[in-house]
């Protein structure tokens, strides 16, 4: 948790040196104002105007501090701050909305772009709307958005995110339980972890993400979701190019929905990941261990890259509602269910169709062996024992007929 000198509200009633705190209700017409300190308020309703913008903020200080009570609303907000440990945007107050979207854009390390949290005196953040909102970030270590200790509820609609150093969205401690975030549409480009959770969510009160029709920018192979001890629900909604990796720690308990023609191309590693599929295609490109599998109501398709091992844990407790196609198996140890034959229903089994990567043909009928693994009924070598069994029968045959 950052820590800032004079954080109490009765003490923010004067300009200070190298601080400019606001309180009181009262609204700004739309003109330019730039500070080249920070600005703060504590209490009140205030309507910040359009070319308000606040530039090279000091090391270890927020630009912009929205809390306490404070109800906040943006009609047009520049921020390029250059200090280090220093968010962009630092919220804890009751309410806080940009009606023409934020341009925020940090570049000192560990300068997450809009920071959320709790106040010493325990003031906890209202909503947040970040529709058409602009977030950069190019420091070492930085989020566009980091949430620490606290229950948020985030929206955003056609959002810009770019962090060239750092990742998208980050949660802190067990404080962040309830917490909802929703993204719809716009366009997100990270170079780091796009979902980073520590210690974040609670049992039975996990934080959840919602990422639909986003459009990604990121190179393959980063991690899309990494956990360590928490609990986080995370839909990917129709994004089309999903790559990388998902993680989650033996201490974690993690869901993710991938649906309505989501591609996904990447591993996921963690049993305590369950998948449910909804209408979306998995190309697995490296060995994958996961938890439970689910199937809703749209066809689903998981394609295995050469020689890729796939381990579910047990899902017979678990109704499908439709079916999976699993293609390019190479073998019958290419797809495990669990550690015995009843790791799988037989009407989960009859939902399975699998694709040979040899003979690129259907298996026949899909069984499930005493150590979980998926094979063809009857197996390849029971046709050539069938073979021998009928062309000794013929032979004999003809024999007695002589």
């Amino acid at each position: 948790m950052l820590a800032y000198p004079d954080m109490n509200p009765l003490n923010q009633h004067n300009i200070k040196a190298g601080k400019l705190s606001l309180i009181g209700i009262f609204y700004i017409s739309a003109c330019a104002i730039s500070y080249a300190t920070s600005v703060s308020q504590y209490s009140g309703t205030q309507v910040y105007p359009g070319g308000f913008s606040v530039f090279d903020n000091k090391n270890d200080e927020s630009a912009i501090i929205i809390g306490g009570t404070a109800i906040a609303t943006f009609t047009g907000y520049k921020l390029k701050g250059t200090g280090s440990n220093a968010p962009g945007l630092e919220f804890w107050g009751a309410s806080l909305e940009f009606e023409n979207g934020a341009n925020i854009e940090t570049s000192g390390a560990n300068s997450h772009g809009f920071y959320l949290r709790t106040n010493p005196g325990g003031d906890i953040p209202g909503a947040v709307s970040l529709d058409s909102s602009t977030i950069a970030t190019s420091g070492a270590g930085a989020h566009a958005i980091y949430v620490e200790n606290v229950a948020s509820s985030l929206v955003a609609s056609n959002m810009t995110v770019t962090s060239t150093q750092g990742g998208f969205l980050s949660f802190s401690g067990t404080g962040t339980a309830g917490s909802s975030v929703n993204f719809t549409g716009g366009t997100v480009s990270v170079a780091d972890t796009l979902i980073r959770a520590n210690n974040a969510g609670a049992s039975n009160n996990a934080v959840t993400v919602i990422l639909k029709d986003v459009s990604t920018g990121w190179a393959s192979g980063i991690n899309l979701l990494d956990t360590q001890n928490s609990v986080i629900n995370l839909t990917v909604d129709n994004v089309a190019r999903f790559d990388g990796n998902l993680i989650a720690d033996a201490g974690s308990r993690v869901a993710v929905t991938l649906k309505n023609s989501t591609d996904f191309l990447g591993t996921i590693t963690g049993d305590s990941i369950n998948l449910s599929l909804n209408g979306a295609l998995w190309m697995v490109s490296g060995n994958s261990t996961l938890g439970q599998l689910s199937l809703a109501e749209a066809y689903n398709s998981v394609s295995l890259h050469d020689g890729v091992r796939l381990k579910f844990s047990d899902s017979s407790n678990i109704l499908w509602s439709n079916n999976v196609l699993f293609n390019n198996v190479i073998d019958s140890v290419s797809v495990q269910f669990g550690s015995d034959g009843l790791a799988l229903t037989q009407d989960q089994l009859s939902r399975i169709t699998v694709i040979d990567a040899v003979t690129g043909l259907e298996w026949s009928q899909v069984g499930i062996n005493e150590n979980g693994f998926l094979y063809q009924i009857p197996e390849p070598s029971s046709y050539a024992i069938f073979a021998g069994i009928i062309m000794l029968g013929l032979a004999t045959s003809s024999r007695r007929r002589k």
